[in-house]
């Protein structure tokens, strides 16, 4: 799978913008790219009236901008670019689908929350979207990637997250590596005993970590995965920050389901997987 159309959220303003546009040109190297920067216009009118000279001020900003989008977008060798005004996740959603956009990149700063353009908008601009998402995680070189890890759970949507992660990593000669994570009994179901469940209990862990582990190798032998398949016990979004950082991870991959939400291993723990991320996350979008 190779990406065909690719939009590249900036921020102008940030030293970062030369960071994500490398990792736009390396995750997708032979896409039609678009550089895009949303001039947020919130702060325009409080209610019905006008903030006196801030419309003045937002056209300085708008011109600015563009020249800066201009300039970023010569250097990079993107011929299509564009300032867009309005609320920045929504302008972002708005312009990928029109051009029919098969991935977004954009800059996140993982240690300290997620962060693109304005901030608070990064969480929307993941949930909303209807193609893959791609995180450069700022402020890093963009080197070439050297090891990826893909998070997988038991769905049949796994293949398409492993089929992502092995496209990416092919350009550099990336190893690729697998893992899954399952949350014991105990741990789902709070102060559960489950020796008072007797074997049924106690199977169940063994069971269902042996089922994963046999995913795991299916999809190994699928793709060709030469790295690690690795089934840690534990909750998900902790094991994958753990193990990415064992293993020195400069990608995660995971798949998400834009539109309600994200969805990796037990669903709700794919926000915690993005904020805690010390390396670039790729999401993988599924369930189409």
């Amino acid at each position: 799978m190779a990406y065909q159309r690719v939009v590249v959220a900036l921020d102008v303003a940030a030293s970062s913008a030369e960071t994500v546009v490398a990792r736009a040109r390396q995750v997708a190297a032979d896409a039609r790219v678009s550089a895009v920067h949303v001039v947020d216009e919130s702060y325009l009118h409080y209610g019905e009236v006008a903030a006196p000279g801030v419309a003045d001020m937002h056209e300085r900003l708008v011109e600015e901008s563009t020249q800066r989008l201009a300039a970023l977008s010569a250097a990079a060798g993107i011929a299509e670019h564009a300032v867009l005004r309005g609320h920045p996740a929504q302008e972002i959603h708005r312009y990928a689908e029109e051009q029919g956009a098969d991935a977004i990149v954009m800059g996140a700063h993982g240690r300290h929350g997620w962060r693109l353009l304005l901030g608070s908008t990064a969480n929307a601009v993941l949930h909303g979207a209807k193609c893959d998402v791609f995180c450069a995680h700022i402020p890093e070189e963009a080197a070439p990637f050297e090891r990826v890890l893909v998070a997988v759970d038991s769905t049949d949507e796994a293949a398409d997250v492993v089929r992502a992660a092995v496209a990416v990593a092919a350009p550099t000669g990336a190893e690729v590596s697998l893992m899954s994570a399952i949350r014991p009994l105990e741990q789902v179901y709070a102060g559960l005993d489950v020796v008072a469940y007797g074997d049924a209990g106690l199977r169940f862990n063994y069971e269902a970590e042996a089922q994963m582990q046999a995913r795991l190798d299916a999809l190994a032998q699928e793709f060709g995965v030469q790295g690690e398949r690795v089934l840690r016990r534990g909750h998900p979004a902790q094991e994958v920050h753990a193990l990415a950082e064992e293993i020195g991870a400069d990608l995660v991959v995971l798949g998400t389901h834009g539109r309600h939400g994200f969805s990796l291993l037990l669903g709700s723990t794919a926000n915690a997987v993005l904020h805690g991320a010390k390396t670039d996350v790729l999401a993988v979008r599924v369930g189409l």
